[in-house]
C-alpha cells in the first residue's frame, strides 16, 4: 500500500507524520487542545480515535509482530490516565508508546514498565 492509500485508509500515509499525532496529544491532553487546529474541536476521545485508527501505520514495518500489543496496551493505559486525571502519567505513557514504536522498528524489544 502506497503512502496516499494509508493516508486515506488509516489517516497518516508516514509514521513520521503518526509520531507528529502522538506529540501533539501529548500537548494537547496535557495542556487544552487548541481550538484553531481542527474543524471541529479536538478532544481527548476524538485524539486517541485518530491514533488507533492510525495504528497500522505505526505497526507497518515493525519485524516482531507479537510486541505490537504490548505497545497498544501503552497506548491504551495513557488514555485511561488522561481520562482519570493524570495527566502526568497519561503523557508518560503515551511517550514511553512512542519509544516503544521505534524500537520496534528498530528491531529492538525494550521493556516498559
Amino acid at each position: 500500500m502506497d503512502e496516499q492509500q494509508k493516508h486515506k485508509e488509516y489517516g497518516f500515509g508516514r509514521f513520521s507524520e503518526y509520531r507528529n499525532h502522538i506529540a501533539y496529544v501529548v500537548l494537547g491532553a496535557s495542556l487544552g487542545f487548541p481550538e484553531r487546529d481542527w474543524e471541529e474541536q479536538m478532544t481527548l476521545d476524538k485524539a486517541y480515535a485518530i491514533l488507533r485508527r492510525g495504528l497500522p501505520v505505526s505497526f507497518d514495518r515493525i519485524k516482531n509482530k507479537e510486541a505490537s500489543p504490548e505497545a497498544t496496551s501503552l497506548l491504551e493505559a495513557s488514555y485511561a490516565a488522561f481520562q482519570q486525571g493524570d495527566i502526568k502519567s497519561g503523557a508518560h505513557l503515551l511517550q514511553d508508546f512512542d519509544a516503544k514504536l521505534l524500537d520496534l522498528r528498530r528491531g529492538r524489544s525494550k521493556k516498559f514498565g
